[in-house]
């Protein structure tokens, strides 16, 4: 199996333009509940065919809950082994998408976008992971994502509302 190398796009507006990036067959789209109603808009605008969930606002996303909401949603979307998972949110939920997308049909393609600096910082990484049984990280797999999107404007505006 070959890998792609990984992609990160670092420039103000991009979340504007994603289709401009992203040509998957099939996409489907994962963001948290305190997501920016604006921001969400934007990128669902841009990829109408695309089914999109929301994983319902808690301090600990990474749970088994979580984790088999997400995969039901996948399955009844029609999620293949061609299909890309775009992720929007925090750290623990690209965690949690990552590692959904690391087992699902054997790895499935997954893209990030991340809404606060301290996630960007994390962006890139290859690590993910679900908590089990109070257990931080019980499970776990290596799944970089295919490409990361940082956008400048949401930085700035996470920052201007603090």
């Amino acid at each position: 199996m070959q890998t792609e190398k990984q992609q990160v796009y670092h420039c103000r507006g991009i979340v504007k333009q994603l289709n401009a990036y992203i040509k998957a067959d099939k996409l489907l789209i994962l963001c948290e509940s305190d997501v920016p109603a604006e921001i969400k808009k934007d990128i669902t605008a841009q990829f109408p065919e695309a089914a999109c969930y929301t994983v319902p606002g808690t301090a600990h996303i990474k749970t088994f809950d979580n984790l088999e909401a997400i995969v039901r949603f996948l399955y009844q979307s029609g999620c293949q082994k061609e299909s890309s998972l775009l992720i929007i949110g925090n750290q623990q939920l690209k965690e949690l998408g990552g590692f959904i997308a690391s087992a699902y049909c054997c790895g499935i393609a997954y893209l990030y976008v991340p809404l606060t600096g301290n996630a960007a910082l994390h962006a890139a990484s290859h690590f993910c992971g679900v908590d089990l049984m109070g257990i931080p990280d019980v499970l776990q797999s290596c799944h970089e994502p295919s490409m990361v999107f940082l956008d400048e404007d949401i930085f700035e505006s996470e920052h201007n509302a603090a």
